[in-house]
């Protein structure tokens, strides 16, 4: 356990070598970044295209509020920029349905989560991670127990039968949107061919920046390393502070303990957060700008967050 004392000198320890990075991984880093963006937009638009199959969804547009999302989600508790892609890109196409939408964001986040729990449970497996907790006492009796099990199903049964047999038209409506939103994954093969490759080339991205900015730091890297890293850094990102703050260095200090130091540790953790951070934010102020029509790059930011709440009136990118 670190002291406040120690922490404060591994961070001084940590901000001096950043300096010394080599560029040439660096550079590196940024391209695969840039292509996860890429990546992820393209992925996102074509499980879009499949729930409006009649509406001309551009690759352009989709990514400039993908981008503009992204930025905004290292600043926003919780994932708010999800929120802001979701309202511009219904303020780019009036016809579609903002519950559709945001019922899209799920297919992406599908393959990632399986993505990061059979890393973790690789981790786990390894020995690379501690073992977490067994299920809790109330759990145990309840898979422990056949007739309790049944009693269970029955009713969870019986409580989904009776939400569909008695909802109004308001909720049949909702629900027929966020069915609208997964339609890809009613064509396994268009889903695997449109989304799937793109999301891992996406991952593949991923794992490559972390991989660059390991070896800029002169920490030994590996992809499983790298891969290791990308999960746990996501996992900080479940603690309601912009960007996971502080949550995101403890996991890599704790990651990345038998390869570097704590202060190496930190230095990278720190430079990749901000690195990741400023690039994220530099593309999403020029996306902003080119969907508002604005010059100047933080008011158009600004707008964009109010999008989420306010809904704008957004004229349509040229």
């Amino acid at each position: 356990m670190i002291n406040p004392s120690e922490l404060v000198q591994h961070l001084r320890d940590a901000l001096g070598p950043i300096s010394e990075i080599d560029p040439r991984w660096a550079l590196l880093a940024l391209c695969f970044q840039l292509g996860n963006l890429v990546a992820r937009a393209f992925a996102w638009r074509n499980v879009l295209a499949a729930a409006y199959p009649g509406e001309r969804l551009s690759a352009y547009r989709v990514g400039l509020a993908y981008a503009v999302g992204a930025g905004l989600n290292g600043y926003l508790p919780a994932r708010g920029g999800d929120a802001v892609k979701v309202a511009l890109v219904r303020a780019q196409h009036p016809s579609t349905s903002a519950v559709t939408i945001a019922s899209s964001c799920s297919v992406v986040l599908v393959f990632d989560t399986l993505v990061g729990i059979s890393l973790l449970a690789i981790a786990w497996a390894s020995g690379t991670l501690p073992m977490p907790d067994g299920p809790p006492g109330a759990f145990d009796a309840v898979i422990g127990s056949p007739p309790l099990t049944a009693a269970v199903a029955l009713l969870i049964g019986a409580l989904i039968y009776l939400l569909a047999r008695y909802v109004g038209p308001r909720t049949r409506r909702v629900w027929g949107q966020m069915r609208q939103g997964v339609a890809v994954l009613r064509s396994p093969g268009r889903y695997a061919r449109t989304v799937l490759t793109v999301q891992s080339l996406a991952w593949s991205c991923r794992i490559g920046v972390v991989y660059c900015l390991l070896s800029a730091f002169g920490i030994p890297a590996s992809v499983p390393l790298a891969a290791l890293v990308v999960v746990v850094g996501g996992m900080s990102t479940l603690v309601p502070v912009p960007g996971g703050a502080g949550t995101q260095q403890a996991l890599a200090v704790f990651v990345l303990a038998a390869v570097a130091s704590t202060s190496t540790a930190l230095g990278y953790s720190i430079s990749a957060q901000v690195g990741i951070t400023l690039v994220n934010t530099t593309i999403a102020m020029l996306a902003a700008m080119l969907i508002f029509g604005r010059l100047h790059p933080l008011a158009a930011l600004r707008d964009a967050a109010r999008a989420a709440t306010l809904r704008p009136a957004v004229e349509p990118v040229p």
